[in-house]
């Protein structure tokens, strides 16, 4: 007659218990490791593509369009008008 409890359950909660031992060591890491990497993976995908030749997007709104071209009042001399190219100002003067 044997006292205390079967071998077969011992040996087994053993083995059994250092295979947790070695999770908790080894796959905690691991399983943290693979969730960073699927984060950084989803973020990445949502960026937008670089624009084309390496030009950088404007961050903020463009600035307003010049004016039209047309005859304007002169900024030299408040008494003539003078032609807006659309761009810059010209020669041409209404007097």
């Amino acid at each position: 007659m044997t006292v205390g409890p079967p071998l077969g359950s011992t040996v087994v909660s053993r083995v059994l218990g250092s295979f947790g031992g070695f999770g908790l060591l080894f796959g905690g890491p691991l399983l943290g490791g693979m969730s960073i990497l699927v984060t950084a993976l989803r973020r990445h995908r949502g960026r937008p593509a670089p624009a084309p030749g390496g030009a950088s997007v404007p961050a903020g709104p463009l600035p307003p369009a010049p004016p039209p071209a047309g005859w304007n009042p002169d900024p030299r001399r408040e008494s003539r008008l003078r032609w807006w190219d659309g761009t810059g100002w010209t020669d041409h003067t209404s007097d």
